[in-house]
């Protein structure tokens, strides 16, 4: 069940199955549980932890050039309309539709004027790594490679748009199990055309990741698999 509070400026969407508005209110002081942990690049998880649970936290910061003048202030003063809380209701639409995507735990945005700055918390999902990591070091296998295809195409059928399906947004946890993330901007969609835009973005992605460290564990065989197993769900 989702709750919402307010504290002064900050606007708080929560899930109360792992928290309360007295623990949200804790989990986002100061900024402790997000902001404490050192990353680097864009949009990079915080990993902490609040009581018996393993989160994950992502500050909302702005890419491009207009990052060098506002990097992390958006334009906006309705909680409902930020970034923050739209991905936070479309994880939990896709959470109960049975799709392999990180339960959404508690959504904050504080509105100043006409900006707002927002942070998301997930559920970690432990035993992790990214489909880059894993080709990084083995290859995967036929089996893995159709899973991927199979798994893409279950959102597909549902309509789920991913802005950004790349290397990097797709889990595998230690028993082969597929997650996808970071759905900001995502969005319940009709039509085709976009899906194909989706497969090319990851193929692209993947072939980035080659051309940086030539030793990946990726060749057009691997994209042949997730193709016909996308194609034949």
């Amino acid at each position: 069940m989702s709750q919402l509070v307010q504290f002064d400026n900050q606007y708080i969407l929560f899930d109360e199955t792992y928290l309360t508005g007295e623990s949200c209110a804790q989990l986002f002081a100061s900024d402790s549980a997000i902001a404490s942990v050192n990353t680097q690049g864009r949009g990079e998880a915080r990993f902490f932890r609040c009581g018996e649970y393993a989160l994950v936290g992502k500050h909302y910061l702005r890419g491009g050039l207009l990052a060098r003048f506002i990097q992390d202030q958006y334009f906006g003063c309705i909680a409902e309309a930020t970034r923050a809380f739209k991905e936070w209701r479309l994880l939990s639409t896709l959470r109960e539709k049975g799709l392999p995507v990180p339960a959404p735990v508690a959504a904050r945005v504080v509105i100043k004027r006409c900006f707002y700055q927002a942070d998301l918390v997930t559920l970690q999902i432990s035993n992790a790594r990214t489909l880059a990591d894993c080709l990084s070091e083995s290859s995967l296998g036929h089996d893995t490679w159709r899973a991927i295809g199979a798994c893409i195409k279950r959102f597909h059928q549902h309509g789920v748009y991913h802005a950004d399906l790349n290397a990097t947004n797709i889990l595998i946890n230690q028993q082969q199990k597929l997650f996808v993330l970071d759905f900001d901007k995502g969005a319940i969609k009709s039509g085709e055309l976009w899906k194909v835009d989706n497969l090319e973005r990851l193929r692209r992605s993947l072939q980035k990741f080659k051309q940086k460290n030539p030793a990946l564990y990726f060749n057009d065989d691997d994209w042949r698999q997730l193709i016909q197993a996308y194609m034949n769900c």
